[in-house]
């Protein structure tokens, strides 16, 4: 009798594993889709968005509902400047990826292009309360803050972005800006200072560093120095302008 209900129990789960497997499967795309799916990546990353949209755009037609699809089809859409469509297609990822904060991010993203801040906080809000330690997200949210001239929830973002990921540039510059913003010169000079000694060519920060050094401490050695390196890294605007109005000497 034991045996039996053993046997009976192991069927019962056998059973319920493959009606498991066969629902997963079923939500699962055909090897053709997969295809278009994987070559529409490929066609996006190597920058052909016009070659990526026409295949993801193929796919969603036959999985109108796959989130994975309809996320890459977004991005597509975003590079390309048709917001709107982007928009639909991460929200129909997000409905079927709710607990994804990368779906979130993405769309918040292409709400903050649009200007429409409020959407793009609620959608970075729900990325960080998904992920607390996914600094792109506070970087983003952030950028909303520092536009809608809230700079010290933008500077305690970019902190916090900072603390997870030290070496992530784009929230140092972000935070250098919003330290300038504030008056807090010396912070902004600490966060460039940071920046170049991560990436000596990054020519963003020289400019910005030579600026504070010219109009806000008036040391124009400093300031020239950093605009001749960026120059001769091929970023001259500020240096040829400083050279004629004799601000900077070769």
């Amino acid at each position: 009798m034991k045996s039996k209900v053993l046997i009976l129990i192991s069927f019962l789960i056998l059973f319920l594993w493959t009606c498991n497997y066969q629902s997963i499967m079923a939500t699962q795309i055909s090897k053709a889709t997969n295809k278009k799916l994987q070559n529409g990546i490929a066609e996006y990353n190597d920058g052909n968005y016009e070659r990526a949209l026409h295949l993801l755009q193929s796919a969603v037609k036959e999985y109108p509902s796959n989130g994975i699809i309809h996320f890459n089809l977004g991005r597509v859409n975003n590079s390309l400047g048709h917001y709107d469509e982007a928009i639909s297609s991460y929200s129909v990822a997000v409905r079927s990826r709710p607990r994804s904060e990368a779906m979130y991010n993405h769309r918040g993203v292409v709400y903050k292009r649009i200007g429409k801040f409020a959407q793009a906080l609620d959608d970075y809000n729900r990325a960080i309360d998904i992920n607390p330690r996914y600094y792109e997200a506070l970087n983003n949210r952030g950028v909303v803050y520092k536009k809608l001239g809230k700079m010290e929830e933008a500077i305690a973002d970019y902190s916090q972005a900072l603390q997870i990921q030290p070496k992530f540039l784009i929230a140092l510059k972000n935070r250098s800006i919003a330290y300038q913003a504030e008056h807090q010169i010396f912070k902004a000079i600490a966060d460039l200072n940071r920046t170049i000694s991560i990436d000596p060519a990054d020519t963003f920060a020289l400019q910005n560093r030579g600026m504070i050094y010219i109009a806000k401490l008036h040391d124009k050695a400093r300031g020239c120095a950093d605009w001749k390196r960026s120059c001769e890294l091929g970023r001259c605007r500020n240096y040829h302008l400083a050279l004629k109005r004799n601000i900077c000497s070769q």
